[in-house]
């Protein structure tokens, strides 16, 4: 239930709420995700059962709707090269720190267990061997290698997940690289709201130090050496 739109007017962004004392001097509701911007309607403005929100259009392939959202699903069918993989791992454990620290970034209270997972299901996908894939993507890969992350209250205050935008397969992201399909979605579960984030490969500019503790260090060290 998206509770956000662009007004295609202005192009300001508005809540429901907003919209709704003011939706005569506006023009149509938009959706903010880029690869989408279909016109959306609204539900449940005079219902006292429902909350009032914004509707995609039947049959939307948008990332917000989230039957849309099936987990993985852009890490699949990816070639893999097992000699390149041994690289990429060897350059991820070196740069293990700044990799989390990015991941924090990224990740609203990201936790060392929550860490652990999502390396733990990158490496049952073999993603290391991804061919072409750079270093810097890795972060971002990481994210996608969860379905939900969990609200936390009062450390994260909503349930989310992350979506790619423009790409059916991950790998697109570094072989048709282009302002369209470098953006990651992270998608609020619960308002349908999204932060669009720019896929930066900046990941040498953060420190290779972190408060990644000497446990789960090794213990995806010796995930990775297995």
């Amino acid at each position: 239930m998206p509770k956000y739109a662009i007004d295609s007017l202005t192009g300001n962004e508005l809540s429901i709420d907003e919209w709704l004392l003011t939706k005569h001097d506006r023009g149509n509701p938009l959706c903010k995700v880029k690869t989408c911007q279909r016109v959306m309607t609204i539900v449940g403005e005079h219902s006292v059962n429902r909350a009032t929100h914004f509707r995609h259009p039947a049959h939307t392939d948008c990332p917000l709707v989230l039957v849309n959202a099936t987990a993985y699903t852009q890490l699949q069918g990816v070639l893999v090269d097992i000699e390149y993989a041994k690289i990429i791992k060897r350059l991820f454990l070196e740069n293990l720190h700044r990799v989390f620290q990015k991941c924090k970034y990224l990740i609203p209270n990201l936790s060392f267990k929550e860490f652990d997972e999502i390396v733990g299901f990158a490496n049952n996908l073999n993603i290391w061997g991804y061919v072409d894939i750079n270093i810097e993507y890795i972060p971002y890969v990481l994210c996608t290698c969860r379905d939900v992350f969990q609200k936390n209250p009062p450390y994260r205050e909503y349930p989310f997940h992350f979506v790619f935008a423009n790409v059916q397969r991950v790998d697109e992201l570094w072989i048709n690289a282009s302002h369209n399909t470098n953006i990651i979605y992270r998608v609020h579960r619960d308002t349908q709201d999204v932060d669009i984030i720019d896929i930066k490969l900046d990941l040498f500019n953060y420190e290779n130090s972190s408060k990644l503790t000497r446990y789960y260090y090794e213990s995806i060290s010796n995930m990775l050496r297995q």
